[in-house]
């Protein structure tokens, strides 16, 4: 490829480039020495190929670039919003207007009013000079108030500084409650904290009594020497702190909002809560559990209402809810050093219905057991899981079985707690995909596969779990079972692999396989062509809007003088399109927009609101043409 250059031979991407000095010898966008971390020339765990733009053949790049040799295209970057930039990449891949997340508060930038998220707001960060892209760790504060957004010291004029005060918006506040108005206890006239008339070190405006010794109260003996005075008082209040401590630690799983509320006739948007912990937790684990949390978790304890669901591993509840009403539930974040518990209310209504009542759970039956997953434990252990719903407890995988073969599981299930007597039903979850295959088997086997045990005199039911392939899956198949076992309830999830009877003939399969194909490809041809349609649809709209701009002020371009507006901070590839449609193609054109219309742009292309000025495009444009 290169015969008088004695350093290349080879181009393995046809850029012109040879391998030896190209730093991306696929050209997929991402560096040789990234692709090849260890640097062994070999394909490890984790790695991908710098010779092949699509290591595991999936039809998607490695990188954030489309790859194309010879005028073939190679692969694609997965880019299910269409703004040219790879999923991978872009911290909103299903969102066409975001693509950046500074902050990572889950809120794109050009929608974020506060990008670093230091408190400080972006717009008067730039007018002040500051970074809206880097933290500042102190806000202006010029009257040392601890408010960023006021010069005044007391925001409330009730003559308590703000520094001072628990409520500073309120000037008829009584934090404590205690029937005086926190500005009638503010003694500034007082030595030390002017706050203190007890000089207890609590502030009189956050305590609902004072705690100064009264008259006529009766001393501490004096038989004790202060210093075990001293002791008896603080192992006292270690005694009373420990409940509220352990309460506060286990119970600290909060969500913002809560509770949220989320109208049914609302088809474009869809209800999202973020899970956080509370203040105190937070200042435990810094202080007590430097090293943070393992291995979380979370789950919803019962079964979530229908079109909802959470992430168990981020705890995002998110989804379209399918009924009106008001849900409680209860959420577990279970990780290395223990678990949260926390509460979260869903209120779902409907235009023009009341909100009904939560369903009442079914009447259990008459001496029936409630399984929990504390209470269940295998022998040998399981693989994996917590039990709920949301993280079954994991049986460990059976493959290679025959047409209509049967197992039970290695693992010998223990629930204990139960009522003595009580009968504890299973229920396959995807019977709809299983049919009758999955069921349990007492342990010891007497009387064979059942769908439901009762418990002995201990309380406790000993089963495994059974798979038989009672309809035989000649073609092959695998079947994953979720198990629920009782009304409050554990769950099992199992995966059966049965191996394709080779008697049969493979043409039938391969018939099968190209329909599948056939099949897969209409259906993202189908989904390609739609998301094209409604881009274009939005294109046409904006474009019908250009009689609205003065393009005597800026002038007229045309597609051949286009200039690369994604050059300028905050112009996506779709914002450019955007642009294109309603007849802005060069820097010069938005380099003489006047304020007013820099606002009738930012309108007609759908943008959000003043971001056009935000992000000072017609500056950025005339420095650009310089």
């Amino acid at each position: 490829m290169f015969p008088t250059d004695p350093n290349d031979w080879a181009d393995n991407d046809g850029d012109g480039i040879g391998d030896n000095a190209d730093p991306d010898d696929d050209n997929d966008g991402l560096d040789d020495i990234v692709e090849d971390a260890n640097g062994n020339g070999t394909v490890d765990e984790g790695e991908t190929d710098p010779l092949d733009p699509d290591t595991d053949d999936d039809g998607y790049c490695d990188g954030p670039f489309n790859v194309t040799v010879n005028e073939i295209q190679i692969c694609e970057v997965e880019d299910r919003d269409g703004d040219g930039i790879a999923d991978d990449f872009d911290a909103f891949p299903d969102d066409i207007n975001e693509w950046e997340d500074t902050d990572g508060d889950e809120i794109g930038n050009n929608a974020d009013p506060d990008d670093d998220g230091d408190g400080y707001n972006d717009t008067v960060e730039i007018s002040e000079g500051s970074d809206p892209l880097k933290f500042t760790s102190t806000p202006l504060d010029t009257d040392g108030d601890f408010d960023p957004d006021s010069t005044d010291p007391d925001d409330d004029n009730d003559g308590i500084p703000d520094n001072w005060d628990p409520l500073p918006l309120d000037p008829d506040g009584d934090f404590d409650e205690d029937g005086k108005l926190d500005r009638e206890e503010y003694n500034p006239d007082s030595e030390g904290n002017p706050a203190d008339s007890d000089s207890d070190g609590t502030n009189d405006m956050r305590q609902s009594e004072s705690t100064s010794v009264k008259a006529g109260s009766t001393n501490v003996s004096q038989d004790r020497t202060w210093m075990e005075n001293l002791c008896l008082a603080l192992l006292l209040l270690l005694l009373l702190l420990i409940p509220l401590l352990i309460s506060k630690y286990n119970n600290s799983l909060v969500y913002d909002p809560n509770p949220a509320s989320y109208d049914l006739d609302d088809k474009t948007s869809e209800l999202r809560m973020l899970p956080s912990l509370h203040e105190y937790t937070k200042k435990y684990i810094n202080k007590v559990n430097s090293e943070g949390l393992k291995r979380v978790t979370y789950s919803i304890s019962g079964d979530f209402l229908k079109g909802l669901s959470i992430d168990s591993k981020t705890g995002i509840i998110s989804g379209h809810p399918e009924r009106a009403g008001t849900y409680t539930y209860e959420v577990v974040m279970k990780h290395s050093k223990g678990k949260f518990k926390g509460e979260v209310t869903i209120d779902v209504t409907e235009k023009g219905k009341p909100a009904e009542k939560e369903e009442e759970p079914e009447p259990e039956i008459a001496g029936a057991a409630n399984p929990e997953p504390e209470n269940t434990k295998s022998k040998p252990k399981f693989k994996g899981g917590a039990g709920t719903k949301m993280d079954p407890f994991v049986i460990t995988p059976s493959k290679g079985l025959d047409a209509g073969e049967e197992i039970s599981s290695k693992q010998v299930i223990t629930i204990s707690g139960l009522k003595p007597g009580g009968v504890v039903n299973m229920e396959d979850l995807d019977s709809s995909k299983n049919g009758k295959r999955f069921a349990i088997v007492a342990e010891p086997d007497e009387v064979g596969r059942q769908s439901a045990l009762v418990a002995d005199d201990n309380g406790e039911i000993n089963f495994r779990i059974n798979f038989k392939d009672d309809k035989p899956s000649y073609d092959g198949a695998t079947y994953e079972g979720l198990l629920k076992m009782g009304t409050s309830s554990v769950y099992f999830t199992w995966a059966i692999e049965v191996l394709e009877d080779t008697s049969e003939s493979d043409a039938k399969e391969e018939a099968k396989a190209r329909e599948a194909e056939l099949s897969a490809k209409e259906e993202k041809l189908k989904a390609k062509e739609a998301e094209i349609d409604s881009k274009q649809a939005e294109l046409d709209r904006i474009a019908a809007k250009a009689e609205t701009i003065d393009f005597g002020v800026i002038g007229t371009a045309s597609a051949s003088e286009k200039d690369d507006l994604k050059v300028i901070k905050g112009i996506g590839p779709f914002i450019e399109e955007k642009l294109n449609a309603l007849g802005i193609y060069t820097f010069a054109q938005i380099a003489k927009m006047p304020s007013d219309l820099e606002d009738e742009v930012n309108v007609a292309i759908e943008f959000f609101p003043g971001r056009v000025k935000r992000d000072k495009w017609v500056k950025q444009a005339k420095e650009l043409i310089k």
